[in-house]
């Protein structure tokens, strides 16, 4: 296939997929539903997530036959387990913040993969890199002190610390994918097999023991729940495909400029179908953000 084409489908595929994962995540957890309940199931939310990204993982690799060698279990553990626990703080941070700020917030995301990764997988960063990041910290740090209606006395909320949390097993995840990749050259598509293989077996009992029953409820009084959390789920293993794919054949500075771009798109997009306000100071601040991300994007790709 011609690469033109072929990185077209792949932008498009992750651009449109998590666009709407995002809008749908953000309706699904903010609206309110009978008797004026919530959907608060973020342990089901992300099983459902993990287990269709699971399949998707082992029918390519079934088809293309890229199972290798499997890393040690200790290492499929330790990452699988800090991808879910990222994505459950993420998730229930929404319950407290709006999703722009979620976003943003988690734009913060390389800091804590330079500071791990530097300590656990040994690898260090320029200052060229510090520097695009901590243009990143300005803009999200002025993106929370004027929210509409704020004052700059400004404190935490639980919001802000899931985001921190979540950003924190970011950081741990991708530490221990540098070392999977390092050291056992495992290829991409094997990883999103092993990663949320491992995220199924652990979250089934917790869903079959725990908020399982009460989530049958829940949809038995609202069924369409379950065509929300089918259309999340497949978006996200729909782009997690295509992130892979654009990684294999395009390298992670193609991936960053597309996740960039999307990442802009999608508070664009929540801002316009939800009607969130933003402050003058909000509004820069965000333009900040991306600066420091595409910053970010060249240094790496001048480092190589």
């Amino acid at each position: 296939m011609n690469q033109i084409v072929l990185f077209s489908i792949c932008f498009v595929g992750i651009f449109f997929s998590y666009l709407i994962f995002g809008l749908i995540q953000e309706s699904m957890q903010t609206r309110s539903y009978k008797n004026g309940e919530k959907y608060n199931f973020m342990l089901t939310l992300v099983f459902g997530q993990s287990l269709t990204s699971y399949i998707c993982g082992y029918l390519i690799c079934q088809h293309y036959k890229l199972w290798g060698n499997p890393p040690p279990l200790r290492y499929n553990l330790g990452c699988s387990c800090c991808y879910f626990s990222a994505m459950l703080a993420s998730n229930y941070a929404l319950k407290w913040v709006s999703y722009p700020t979620q976003v943003i917030g988690k734009s913060c995301k390389p800091i804590p993969i330079i500071i791990l990764t530097a300590i656990l997988a040994r690898k260090g960063e320029s200052l060229k890199r510090w520097l695009a990041v901590s243009c990143i910290v300005v803009g999200v740090v002025t993106f929370n002190l004027f929210k509409p209606g704020k004052s700059l006395d400004y404190s935490l909320s639980v919001g802000d610390v899931l985001i921190l949390v979540s950003l924190l097993f970011d950081g741990l995840t991708a530490s221990f994918q540098e070392i999977i990749r390092g050291k056992y050259q495992t290829n991409s598509y094997l990883m999103m097999y092993e990663l949320n293989k491992w995220a199924v077996v652990i979250l089934f009992p917790f869903i079959l023991f725990g908020e399982g029953f009460a989530v049958v409820q829940f949809v038995l009084k609202n069924p369409e729940v379950i065509f929300m959390i089918l259309a999340f789920s497949f978006t996200s293993a729909i782009g997690q495909n295509f992130i892979f794919l654009t990684i294999s054949n395009f390298g992670p500075l193609s991936l960053s400029l597309i996740t960039t771009l999307r990442k802009f798109f999608t508070v664009l997009g929540s801002i316009l179908v939800f009607g969130h306000v933003l402050t003058n100071y909000q509004k820069l601040s965000v333009v900040v953000v991306f600066t420091g991300i595409l910053l970010d994007t060249w240094v790496k790709s001048s480092k190589k």
